[in-house]
């Protein structure tokens, strides 16, 4: 089995999620879009109570959505159809910086009830047992064989905030062997379906999938600064997982 825990990962996605206990300012959030994408190819589709955006970034497509109290901001590729990298892990942070931390800087927030962080991350691979090789050192609860298929390994362990006093972040990772397939299914008049594959030829890859967040049963009504200090938390517990696998989300 591999002797070095160093995994090449890419970067294919990050992702923001927040709660508000009340109205956003869409004039901000288009403010915001400008300035952290520095691009003058931008899709808006605002109404006085949601806000639709997208701009290009040299890192990938930026998409922005607020409605019914909720902010979803995700990097990833331009095309949903064509998996690939956004930018090395090392480029995380500096990710994190420019474009998911001036969050904070929305105008006058309202309450942040709920926070979530994503990042999704892939290293290619010959074949599935080079991928299960790597996995080896990450993962200290499962014991893989070379000739296992098909692995998918998930596990939540909470665990308090440092940041905030009683409050417990969930830590969901997800490590998977495999290829990534997006499937279309097409609907016949007469009933049937007939589903084909939009990606050819993909490359085996392992993947790390991590969902972060916060307990869905607390309601924070946090402020502005512990809303950075939970977000910049959780983005820090993303790659700490990254690097050191199963072994850092201790009980």
């Amino acid at each position: 089995m591999n002797t070095t825990n160093a995994i090449e990962w890419q970067i294919e996605s990050i992702r923001t999620t927040i709660f508000f206990n009340g109205l956003l300012n869409t004039s901000a959030l288009q403010s915001w879009l400008e300035k952290v994408s520095n691009s003058g190819s931008i899709r808006l589709n605002i109404t006085p109570s949601s806000f639709q955006g997208a701009a290009r970034t040299t890192n990938g497509l930026l998409r922005v959505n607020w409605a019914s109290n909720r902010l979803d901001v995700i990097l990833a590729s331009e095309n949903p159809t064509n998996v690939q990298a956004i930018a090395p892990l090392s480029s995380a942070n500096d990710l994190f910086t420019q474009v998911m931390l001036p969050l904070k800087d929305l105008g006058e927030l309202p309450p942040a009830n709920r926070i979530a962080y994503g990042l999704v991350l892939s290293c290619q691979v010959q074949n599935e047992s080079t991928g299960l090789d790597l996995l080896s050192n990450h993962l200290t609860r499962v014991k893989l064989s070379k000739s296992s298929r098909d692995l998918l390994y998930r596990v939540n362990i909470p665990v308090e905030s440092k940041s905030i006093s009683g409050l417990l972040l969930n830590r969901l990772a997800t490590w998977l062997v495999g290829q990534i397939q997006i499937l279309q299914v097409e609907l016949r008049t007469d009933g049937s379906q007939v589903q084909s594959n939009l990606l050819e030829n993909v490359p085996f890859s392992t993947r790390l999938e991590m969902d972060l967040s916060t307990d869905a049963q607390k309601q924070l009504n946090c402020s502005t600064s512990d809303f950075e200090k939970l977000l910049c938390e959780l983005s820090q517990i993303s790659l700490d997982i990254a690097a050191h696998g199963e072994s850092v989300l201790s009980d």
